[in-house]
């Protein structure tokens, strides 16, 4: 029996299972490529998506710290009116304290008694006038302690017109 030469029919096979395996290689290789490529597109994506969330959440952080500004400007203007109102508050009571006390010295002023001044010092208000006679300055005293408080003559002096006098009188019951 002839001797059978597999020799080539081996060189064959060993060609074959080479170019599979290179084939299998190069499949490999072409899927972790692939698989790269999409992992770095994803991990882009999502790098994207992170900066546009970090863009849209500073965004509304401005908004809110624009807000924020705002508000603080809006409250300093509100302390600032409820200060003025309630200076307002005060001055309108003492207004009609004012009003009062204005009312009660001239009903204490007697016909033909003249007033050139009138100043108010904390509790102590300052009158200065001119009478036709010291009996009018005098009733003009009894009038203000009925009326207003106690009056003080601090000076009466004769003038052409009359008698001139300055009264201090001590207010009671306003402020």
């Amino acid at each position: 029996m002839q001797g059978l030469n597999l020799l080539p029919w081996r060189e064959r096979q060993r060609q074959v299972t080479t170019r599979r395996l290179q084939a299998q290689l190069l499949g490999v290789g072409l899927a972790a490529v692939l698989m790269v490529w999409l992992i770095d597109v994803q991990a882009r994506q999502a790098e994207h998506r992170q900066r546009l969330d970090k863009a849209s959440v500073q965004q509304a952080l401005d908004v809110l710290d624009g807000q924020l500004a705002r508000l603080a400007r809006q409250q300093i203007e509100l302390s600032q009116v409820e200060q003025q109102l309630g200076g307002l508050t005060v001055l309108q009571g003492r207004r009609w304290a004012l009003v009062d006390l204005f009312e009660r010295v001239q009903r204490a002023v007697p016909q033909d008694v003249y007033l050139t001044a009138l100043t108010q010092h904390g509790e102590r208000l300052n009158l200065h006038g001119v009478a036709r006679s010291g009996a009018l300055v005098a009733q003009l005293m009894r009038k203000l302690a009925d009326e207003v408080g106690v009056a003080d003559m601090q000076q009466l002096k004769a003038v052409d017109e009359g008698e001139a006098f300055e009264l201090n009188v001590a207010l009671r019951g306003l402020p």
